[in-house]
């Protein structure tokens, strides 16, 4: 087994590593209201459960939540949440929001993994610049938290 921890962040909340599924509007104006103060990135995926391109994109999107720790990851179901959706002018499926300091920063229409995680990795989401990262050793189950640089994100080219 080969760990190198760098460091824990100790105020990663509990819904790190997690999507969480909003169903109303001022849940969904509070959960962007605290990041904005933590200064945390949210990615929010409005989908809808007939919808084969969000069904493509919800595992992947999963996985991202749980090996991008300090961003906030959402997920809408525009079917359910039609007061969301229309607030924030979802037109088609999927389309991933991104906020940083409360505002929409980024929105991608037809949203793809690759797309999610060059936001992820080229938006600054805490004042430092360090971000979050888990990281898996293949030869067994054990999982370690860690912060590194920018300039060591895994695909962002430096100068």
């Amino acid at each position: 087994m080969r760990f190198v921890v760098k460091a824990f962040q100790s105020n990663v909340p509990e819904i790190a590593g997690n999507v969480q599924t909003v169903k109303h509007q001022g849940d969904y104006d509070e959960f962007i209201r605290k990041a904005a103060e933590d200064k945390r990135l949210v990615l929010v995926d409005f989908y809808a459960n007939w919808c084969p391109p969000c069904k493509k994109l919800a595992p992947g999107y999963a996985k991202l939540s749980e090996e991008f720790l300090e961003p906030l990851f959402l997920k809408v179901d525009v079917d359910q949440s039609k007061d969301v959706s229309k607030s924030c002018g979802i037109k088609c499926m999927p389309t991933v929001l991104a906020y940083s300091d409360g505002k929409v920063v980024e929105k991608l229409e037809g949203a793809t993994l690759n797309k999610i995680q060059d936001v992820i990795t080229n938006l600054p989401t805490t004042p430092s610049g360090i971000r979050l990262f888990m990281q898996h050793d293949d030869e067994d189950t054990d999982w370690a938290a860690f912060r590194v640089s920018p300039a060591y994100i895994p695909g962002k080219k430096t100068n």
